[in-house]
């Protein structure tokens, strides 16, 4: 009886787990075989978010290709990240800052017609500065890019895979 009823804990954990859209990193974003291999062609190809997005279609076991060799081609136009200040302190000092980067998307077919978008992405992120630790705001853009990076090759999946999920129309 005991047994029985740890065996039934664990599994009400592991559904909870499943309900509350838990995914290890890489899985759950695949793409299905009629758009792979995929191409991606990137505005700016040495940006952060293109490296983070090769590398999680890598971890989803998406092929790439070549414009020519592929059945699906995603243009990515990414824009510079840009920052706003949201908030002074009392001596007109940055408090708060604001950081967004968008990235428009647009998936052709081999024969180069439109099939989904264009729609533009964005991420944006508010930190808390410290006035007077100039050497600790120049560190934070840095991981807050880096950061923002990261979650904006995540939604372009995100929307991948929701673009290949629902038929064309």
């Amino acid at each position: 009886m005991r047994d029985l009823l740890k065996l039934m804990v664990l599994a009400a954990c592991v559904l909870a787990l499943n309900a509350c859209g838990f995914q290890l990193r890489g899985s759950g974003t695949t793409l299905p075989a009629d758009w792979q291999p995929l191409a991606l062609q990137p505005n700016l190809p040495e940006h952060e978010v293109m490296d983070a997005l090769h590398r999680q279609l890598t971890y989803g076991g998406v092929s790439q290709a070549t414009r020519g060799d592929a059945k699906r081609r995603v243009k990515i136009e990414i824009e510079a990240m840009e920052s706003r200040p949201l908030y002074l302190d009392a001596i007109s000092r940055t408090a708060e800052i604001e950081y967004s980067q968008r990235s428009v998307l647009t998936v052709l077919d081999a024969a180069s017609v439109v099939l989904h978008g264009p729609l533009e992405l964005e991420v944006r992120r508010v930190v808390a500065n410290d006035p007077d630790n100039p050497i600790g705001e120049s560190s934070e853009t840095d991981l807050v890019n880096r950061e923002i990076s990261e979650a904006l090759a995540r939604r372009i999946l995100e929307q991948l895979s929701r673009w290949a999920d629902k038929p064309r129309g």
